[in-house]
């Protein structure tokens, strides 16, 4: 068994908390004529 393997096993069983934080972030950059091209994120 390589050696993490020994580490994954109690990580993967440990207790589960009932809410867990996540934060999305997200963009599109889309070319924009303002005199000159240019990327601008959205």
């Amino acid at each position: 068994m390589p050696p993490l393997a020994g580490e994954m096993q109690p990580w993967s069983s440990r207790p589960l908390q009932a809410v867990y934080a996540a934060v999305f972030i997200d963009a599109i950059y889309v070319k924009v004529r303002d005199g000159q091209v240019g990327n601008q994120p959205y």
